[in-house]
């Protein structure tokens, strides 16, 4: 196979106009046209709760209201399902106060169960990522739905319709 002529390659090794391009350029954003990263403490605890909430809290008690037709037994469901989120908070904190670590739950796993290495945390990162997943496919279908009732009314029921509006 023949050599390419230097004529060929002389466009791809020269690049001595480029770098005069990008010594003269403007940069893109000049002053105050910068985009500013403010975020602190109450915006970022806010995108926290905003995740951990989710959108069960839009469909949550319509559907267990449903389920136990009272609206007292709905409350105390509530309230119980608040506790037991109060000792799941309580138990990270407890974690995060004796295992000073970064990794989350990951580290406390490996911590804990050290033989055999990584297996269990393994496992749970692979159940987290199929589950956030999935919470978030979840969250597109609840948003489906508000979709159709806002266009279609309350008669109008597709779950087909649902899944396309979560795509």
């Amino acid at each position: 196979m023949p050599d390419p002529d230097n004529e060929q390659l002389e466009p791809m090794l020269r690049h001595d106009d480029f770098v005069e391009q990008i010594e003269h350029m403007e940069p893109l954003a000049v002053g105050d046209q910068r985009l500013e990263r403010k975020i602190g403490w109450i915006q970022g605890a806010m995108v926290n709760v905003s995740y951990i909430i989710g959108a069960g809290i839009f469909v949550g008690p319509a559907l267990t209201l449903q389920l136990v037709g009272s609206g007292g037994m709905n409350l105390i469901i509530w309230l119980i399902g608040a506790l037991v989120a109060l000792s799941g908070t309580y138990t990270f904190m407890e974690l995060g106060t004796m295992l000073p670590r970064s990794g989350g739950e990951v580290g406390y796993l490996e911590y804990c169960y050290r033989k055999p290495k990584y297996l269990l945390a393994y496992l749970f990162t692979y159940w987290s990522l199929m589950n956030r997943s999935s919470g978030v496919a979840s969250q597109g279908i609840v948003f489906g739905g508000y979709i159709n009732y806002a266009l279609f009314g309350s008669t109008y029921k597709s779950n087909w319709a649902e899944r396309g509006w979560a795509c």
